[in-house]
């Protein structure tokens, strides 16, 4: 019997035909893919999870005082106490306050004029910080030749950017990132004047916080399956309420299609407000500004979390915020003084019938309420 099977075998293998060991099981075609899973070969991977958080920090600004205190510390320095928090998020969101330059024509008319040096400037790399807004009112005090070196140094650091551009067009265009599979978009806007510093057809500048333009961009990117974030500058400094036209303004952008609004300038925290089931933060105040100022008070940071594109959770964290005691290295805060700054948080935003669970390290917001 082996010799004819072997002769068999032969002649098969001539023609190309598959010739089965007659002491095995006969398996027909249609039998092979239920044979191979009893073999063994491992069922198909469950599918990924589709879960992610991002975290939105208010203004950073590492020039003036903060950059001689990184010069004389080193990079690790500034973020050394918040790093690790931030990085357990997919993405680091935060409004780089100040250009990233040490050229270009100062606005001398100006009260307060802001750049960092490129030396200094290089801590951002070391903060897992993903995107940055440079909408705001500074970011144009070095004029041209500063925005151009900021959007040089980020590229160069891989740190996304938005708000500010060589034209109108680039100055509004969205910054587009990814987390487990699902598309994240941040827009930007300033609302601060002079209006020279807004870009324009063929003037560079930041983009301006204009209702019909804002309106239009969310419209244009937001899809079922992605989330558009909206970075607004504006509001009035050193006060506790956003006015009426920015809650009215928030509403129609939320109208329009957003997942969430971010906003700050006011350098303190003000309201957090549940509309049609999406986030808006009026303003997360400071997150490091390089100034000694007796009336900075500590901060807020947001913390949203998503499955696919729906909000799964979101809270607001408190952020140490005081340099006369932190000397420009925040820390995330606990206890009492923690316990403050959310009950502070949590008192302003009973005027959208918002309801937050305070605890010393974290207040949860119920997406639930509101309107």
């Amino acid at each position: 019997m082996k010799s004819v099977f072997l002769h068999l075998l032969a002649v098969a293998v001539a023609c190309g035909c598959r010739v089965q060991d007659p002491g095995a099981a006969l398996i027909l075609p249609h039998e092979e893919g239920a044979a191979a899973m009893n073999a063994g070969v491992p069922a198909p991977d469950p599918p990924a999870s589709r879960r992610f958080s991002v975290i939105a920090v208010g203004d950073v600004m590492l020039g003036k005082i903060a950059q001689s205190t990184i010069r004389e510390n080193g990079l690790d320095y500034p973020f050394g106490a918040v790093r690790e928090v931030l990085d357990a998020h997919d993405i680091a969101f935060a409004n780089l306050e100040a250009p990233i330059t040490s050229r270009g024509k100062e606005k001398v008319k100006k009260q307060y004029r802001l750049r960092v040096n490129p030396q200094q400037a290089r801590a951002l790399t070391r903060s897992s910080i993903d995107v940055v807004s440079l909408a705001n009112n500074h970011m144009m005090d070095f004029g041209e030749t500063g925005l151009s070196d900021t959007l040089k140094h980020l590229d160069t650091w891989n740190i996304r950017h938005v708000g500010a551009g060589s034209d109108l067009e680039r100055s509004h265009a969205p910054a587009r990132l990814e987390a487990a599979g699902t598309e994240v978009i941040f827009l930007a806007y300033c609302a601060w004047y002079p209006a020279p510093i807004h870009a324009r057809e063929n003037r560079p500048g930041v983009s301006p916080l204009d209702r019909e333009l804002i309106l239009e961009d969310v419209r244009t990117h937001k899809r079922d399956d992605n989330l558009v974030f909206v970075s607004m500058h504006w509001g009035v400094q050193h006060t506790d309420r956003a006015t009426s036209g920015q809650v009215n303004l928030a509403h129609d952008i939320i109208d329009a299609g957003a997942d969430a609004i971010l906003g700050h300038h006011p350098h303190r925290p003000q309201e957090v407000e549940v509309y049609r089931g999406r986030l808006i933060v009026y303003s997360l105040g400071n997150f490091l500004f390089g100034y000694y100022n007796k009336i900075y008070r500590h901060n807020i940071a947001l913390v949203l979390e998503y499955d696919g594109t729906e909000p799964s959770a979101a809270r607001i964290l408190p952020v140490a915020g005081k340099n006369g005691s932190i000397k420009f290295r925040p820390h995330f805060l606990e206890g009492k003084t923690g316990l403050a700054v959310l009950g502070n948080v949590a008192s302003l935003s009973k005027r959208f019938d918002t309801a937050i669970d305070v605890t010393p390290t974290a207040a949860e917001i119920d997406l639930g309420t509101g309107q």
